[in-house]
C-alpha cells in the first residue's frame, strides 16, 4: 500500500460507498454473513463477507440501483430492492434476518434515505431525473448545480485582464463558471468520471458531457476528506452513462426562434436569434453481463444579434467617422454572433472477471464561434471589438477497477487530453478607448490562442479493518501549455472623455501624452505636431508609439504585430503537479463516523513564475458526523487546503518577455 501512496493532486473517485450491519430480530450481529450486491441494469454484482460483529463495507460501486441480498445459515434471505448508490455517496443500510431456512427469501423495496448520515462532507445530489426534467437555457446541465446553496456564477472575467478566457459558447461548448462561496471559480474543481476537467492555463473547465450523455453529477460545497485536493472552494463529480443488458436510445431536438420571442430593444435592424441543438444517443450490451457500450452525438447551429448599448447605438454614425478619418473599419451593427458546434462522446464497459472491470471513454468537441464582442466590461463595446474563436477539445481515459481481495479494492485511471483555443481579433483595428464608457477595435486584454496537452495517472486504494476505511491515494499530472498573447498591438489610444473622441481634438489627445516628470511618452523620440496626436497608454516599460494624422501619408496600423515584436508574443508553460493522501473513516459507532488523513500538494513551475523556495504542501483533515436521530445530522470538520496556481502565471510570463532586460524594439518599426 505504500507503493501507490506517491503522487496525487485530487485523487476523487466516482464511485459510491455502501456499507451497514447484517443483524437478527433481536438485534445482534450476525457474523460472517454473506452480502452480495447486484446491479439491476447490467447484472454485474460483488460479494463479501460481514465480520464478526456483522458489519460490512463496499467500495468502489459504480453509482446505479442495486439489489443487496444477505444470507447466513440457518436465517431467512433477506433481499432489499432498489438501492440507489450515487455519484460520491456513502450510503448506510442495515439488514435484518429472521430464523428460518436460507431457502425462504424476504423481499423489501428500499427507499432512498433523505440525508446521508456517515459523511461530513456537505453535498447534493443531482440525478438523473432531474437533469432530464428541469429546463435549463442552452442546455449546459452543470447550471443544475446553481441550486445548491452557497453556488453562484463566477465572475473572474468581469473587468478583463490577460488570460480571462470570455464566455464565448453556448450549450456543450459553454464553459461553467461555478463559484462556491463566494470564492473565484479557478478555485472550482469539475471532475467527469474521476479525471480532471479543468485545464490550468486559465483555470477553467474543458467541455463537459452534453445533457443527454451526463447520468448523474454530485455538487460538494464543503468537504473535509483528504482525498479532495487542489481546491478548498468546491467540486463537481460528474458521471456519464454506460451501456446496460437493454438497448436504449434517443433522437432529440430543442429550437429557440426570434419569431416566438418579443424584440429586445438594444438588437438594432432586425434582431436574430436562431438556435438548433440537436443529437442522439445508443447504449446497450456488446455481450450480455460483460461487455456495454454508450454513443452520444450532439451538434449546435446558433446565430444571434450582437446587443449594444445606447452609447454605441445613439452614436454610430459619430464613431464611425472618427475611425474613418483615421482609415479604420466602419461599425457594422448587423454583426452576428454565431456559436456552431459538433460533440462526440463514446464509451466501452468491458468486465474481464467478476472482480476485474475496466471503463474507456472518449470525448471530443469542435466548436466556432464568431463575432463575439470583447471588451471584458471596461466598457461599451462597438462591433469591431468582435473576435473569432475555434474550440477544440478532447479527452481519453482509460480506468480499472481491480477487487484483489473483498476487503481490499484498488482504483487506477489514466487520462490525456487536449485543449486548443484560438481567439484572434476580427478586424485588427486599434483600440480606441474611452475608459469605463466606450471601446471600439482589438480588445487588448485577452489571450489570442492556447494550447494544453495534459497527461494524468492517478492510483487510489481502498482496505477495510473491521469499522475502518483506509484510503490511499497517488497522482502524477503533466501539462504542456503553448500560448500567444498580442500585447497591446496594433495600439491602444485612449481619449479622457467622450467629447474629444468625437471632437478629435488634439488637445485631449496629447492630455495622455506626458510622463509624471513632463517627459512625452514616445522613447525618446520627438513628438509630431499634427492635427490629432493620440498618444498610447504609458507606464514605466510599456511600448508606447506616436500615432500621425492620416494626412501626413502615414497608415501606422497596417501591421497587427510587427515582426520585430512577433517572437515576444509568444511562450511556453510546461509544468507537473504531484502529490498524495492518506485517509481512515471510523465508524466509531452506529451514530457517529469520524474521518480524519493528512494530504499534500505540489506544483513545479519554472523558477522564472514560482521561486524555489521551501514549500509546506501538508494539509490536515478532520471531519465527523453524528446522526442524532434518522432524519438529524451534526456535521463538522477542518482542514487546511492548498489552491492551485493559475492564470496571473502566464501573464507575468508574457509581460517578462517583452518588459524584461536589453532595449525594446525601435518604436519607428511599429
Amino acid at each position: 500500500m505504500l507503493a501507490v501512496m506517491s503522487v496525487s493532486v485530487y485523487s476523487q473517485t466516482p464511485t459510491a460507498t455502501l456499507s451497514g450491519s447484517v443483524r437478527d430480530s433481536s438485534g445482534a450481529g450476525v457474523p460472517n454473513a454473506k452480502v452480495t450486491l447486484t446491479n439491476s441494469a447490467t447484472g454485474v454484482s460483488r460479494a463479501i463477507d460481514a465480520d464478526d460483529r456483522g458489519r460490512y463495507s463496499l467500495t468502489n460501486v459504480d453509482p446505479g440501483t442495486y439489489q443487496l441480498r444477505a444470507e447466513h445459515e440457518g436465517f431467512k434471505a433477506a433481499v432489499e430492492e432498489g438501492v440507489l448508490l450515487t455519484v460520491g455517496g456513502a450510503t448506510a443500510l442495515d439488514v435484518t434476518l429472521q430464523v428460518g431456512s436460507v431457502h425462504d427469501v424476504i423481499t423489501v423495496t428500499t427507499t432512498e434515505p433523505l440525508i446521508e448520515t456517515t459523511t461530513a462532507n456537505v453535498s447534493t445530489q443531482v440525478a438523473e431525473q432531474t437533469i432530464e426534467s428541469l429546463p435549463v437555457l442552452g442546455r449546459n446541465f452543470v447550471d443544475f448545480a446553481k441550486l445548491s446553496s452557497g453556488v453562484a456564477p463566477g465572475r473572474e472575467n468581469v473587468g478583463g485582464g490577460a488570460f480571462k478566457e470570455p464566455d464565448t459558447g453556448v450549450g456543450q461548448a459553454a464553459a461553467p463558471r461555478l463559484s462556491f462561496a463566494a470564492q473565484p471559480e479557478l478555485n472550482t474543481m469539475i471532475l467527469v468520471d474521476g479525471a480532471n476537467n479543468v485545464q490550468t492555463f486559465t483555470g477553467l473547465p474543458r467541455i463537459t458531457p452534453s445533457q443527454e450523455a451526463a447520468r448523474e453529477f454530485r455538487v460538494l460545497n464543503s468537504t473535509y476528506d483528504s482525498e479532495y485536493g487542489r481546491a478548498s472552494a468546491g467540486f463537481v463529480n460528474i458521471v456519464t452513462k454506460s451501456g446496460t443488458n437493454d438497448l436504449h436510445g434517443s433522437v432529440y431536438f430543442f429550437g429557440m426562434n426570434q419569431a416566438l420571442n418579443e424584440p429586445y430593444p438594444l438588437n438594432p435592424g432586425d434582431p436574430r436569434l436562431q438556435q438548433n441543438q440537436y443529437g442522439a444517443t445508443l447504449g446497450g450490451p456488446v455481450k450480455k453481463d460483460k461487455t456495454f457500450f454508450f454513443a452520444n452525438y450532439e451538434g449546435q447551429r446558433r446565430a444571434q444579434t450582437n446587443q449594444y448599448s445606447t452609447v454605441v447605438l445613439s452614436n454610430i454614425a459619430a464613431i464611425s467617422a472618427t475611425k474613418a478619418n483615421l482609415g479604420l473599419t466602419p461599425e457594422n451593427l448587423g454583426l452576428l454572433h454565431t456559436n456552431d458546434y459538433d460533440g462526440f462522446l463514446g464509451k466501452i464497459d468491458h468486465r474481464f472477471t467478476a472482480n476485474n472491470s475496466v471503463s474507456v471513454r472518449y470525448n471530443m468537441l469542435h466548436s466556432i464561434a464568431d463575432g463575439f464582442l470583447g471588451g471584458n466590461g471596461r466598457g461599451s463595446p462597438a462591433p469591431s471589438t468582435a473576435r473569432n474563436n475555434t474550440v477544440n477539445d478532447q479527452t481519453v481515459m482509460v480506468g480499472d477497477t481491480a477487487i484483489v481481495k473483498p476487503w481490499l479494492v484498488n482504483e487506477i485511471r489514466v487520462s490525456w487530453s487536449r485543449r486548443t483555443f484560438d481567439f484572434p481579433s476580427a478586424f485588427n483595428d486599434p483600440d480606441l478607448e474611452v475608459p469605463n464608457l466606450l471601446l471600439t477595435g482589438k480588445s487588448t486584454s485577452d489571450v489570442d490562442y492556447y494550447r494544453e496537452n495534459m497527461t494524468q495517472v492517478t492510483d487510489n486504494v481502498s482496505y477495510l479493518v473491521g469499522a475502518h476505511q483506509f484510503t490511499f491515494g497517488g497522482e502524477f499530472e503533466r501539462f504542456l501549455d503553448r500560448y500567444q498573447w498580442n500585447l497591446f498591438f496594433p495600439a491602444r489610444i485612449l481619449f479622457s472623455n467622450f467629447s474629444c473622441f468625437l471632437a478629435q481634438e488634439p488637445a485631449c489627445a496629447n492630455s495622455f501624452g506626458a510622463s509624471a516628470s513632463g517627459a512625452p511618452f514616445n522613447n525618446g523620440l520627438p513628438v509630431p505636431v499634427q492635427f490629432w496626436t493620440p498618444i498610447l497608454q504609458g507606464s514605466a516599460g510599456y511600448p508606447i508609439v506616436t500615432v500621425t494624422h492620416p494626412s501626413a501619408g502615414r497608415n501606422v496600423f497596417s501591421s497587427n504585430v510587427p515582426p520585430a515584436w512577433l517572437p515576444n508574443t509568444f511562450g511556453d508553460i510546461d509544468h507537473n503537479g504531484y502529490g498524495f493522501f492518506a485517509q481512515d473513516q471510523w465508524k466509531a459507532s452506529s451514530r457517529l463516523t469520524l474521518t480524519y488523513g493528512l494530504r499534500y500538494d505540489a506544483e513545479s513551475y519554472p523558477s522564472q513564475f514560482v521561486p524555489k523556495e521551501p514549500y509546506n504542501g501538508v494539509q490536515p483533515r478532520v471531519g465527523l458526523a453524528l446522526a442524532i436521530t434518522d432524519r438529524t445530522v451534526l456535521r463538522a470538520g477542518f482542514g487546511l487546503f492548498d489552491g492551485p496556481l493559475v492564470s496571473s502565471i502566464g501573464q507575468d510570463f508574457a509581460t517578462s518577455q517583452w518588459l524584461g532586460e536589453g532595449p525594446l524594439p525601435n518604436a519607428n518599426t511599429l
